[in-house]
This record gives C-alpha cells, structure tokens and sequence, in this order.
C-alpha cells in the first residue's frame, strides 16, 4: 500500500488503511515478540536483523511489483491476467536462464563470485541439478507436480490482479 500511495499516488478509503496497518500490526507483534527469558548470542542477534533487512528488502520487491501490475492492469485495459501471467513468467524464464548458463562462464572468467565471496562449486547449479535428478530419477514427478501446483496458484493470483486488486490478495 506504501508504494502505491507514493509512486502511483493512490488513494484508498480509510477502513483499508485500518485493515492494512492491524494485519501489519499483528504480523509485526508475532514474529517480533518472544517472551524467552534467555539472554541471546549476539550472532543470533545478528542473525535477526539479517534475516529483518532481507525480508524488508523482500517486500519492498514485492509491493513494487504489485503496484505496478495494479497500474498495468489500469493503463492497458485490455491485458488480462492469464497474458500478464505468461509475459512474467517468459521474462523469469529469460533471466533464470541466462543466469544459470552464464554463471559458470562469469565464474571461471571473472573474478565477480569471488569478490562476493561465492564458493565455485555452487556456480555451476544447472549441472548440479541435472545430475541430481540422473541419480534421483523419483524426484522428476515431484517437480512436475511442484511445477504444476505453482502454475494453478498463478492463475488465481493473475485472477485476483486483474479483477480485483493487489491489496486484496496481499490483506
């Protein structure tokens, strides 16, 4: 809601913003709060405002792309949610894919990964992955209906987008 208030300047009624700000409220109390009396390390400590930032950082993208879908979806009316759901995920695929055949190139040619500390061996995931699933022929079924049952989401979320809205689906 933050980002649709300051980048597409959109204005809600005044019970979403209550509605917004208890579920934010309440999930903010749950994961911060715990009544243990034990002192904690401070690499845990540490460890929280990482994992804080990280999912800050998570739902900065993510409210940044659902107000841009929402303001999609208004500037080109005719784009319905099934094309909006097969443009992003030609785009994802794009990107997954130049990242996972050019990391080992980058790797071995550059000296990117190691100057942000990334290990060799986890440069080359696409051939680990294959090999993983040679070994483990079981696993290709579950990733098919892990595939499957993420393709059934998309399409309720996409249906969501386009006839409602994305504070809807996110509240």
């Amino acid at each position: 809601m933050f980002l649709h208030l300051t980048i597409f300047r959109k204005r809600y009624p005044l019970y979403k913003y209550l509605v917004v700000f208890l579920v934010t409220a309440g999930v903010a109390v749950f994961t911060l709060h715990h009544p243990s009396t034990k002192k904690k390390s401070s690499s845990a400590k540490d460890n929280s405002l990482w994992g804080l930032s990280l999912l800050g950082i998570n739902l900065l993208f993510d409210g940044l792309t659902n107000s841009t879908q929402d303001h999609i979806f208004a500037a080109f009316r005719p784009y319905s949610g099934p094309q909006m759901m097969v443009a992003q995920n030609l785009f994802s695929t794009a990107l997954t894919s130049a990242y996972l055949l050019l990391s080992p190139v980058i790797a071995t040619h550059t000296p990117i990964f190691s100057l942000l500390s990334v290990p060799s061996a986890s440069t080359d995931e696409l051939s680990s992955a294959l090999t993983f699933v040679r070994a483990n022929p079981a696993v290709a079924k579950d990733l098919i209906l892990f595939a499957a049952c993420g393709a059934v989401g998309q399409i309720f979320i996409y249906y969501t987008l386009a006839h409602f809205s994305s504070l809807l689906l996110v509240t």
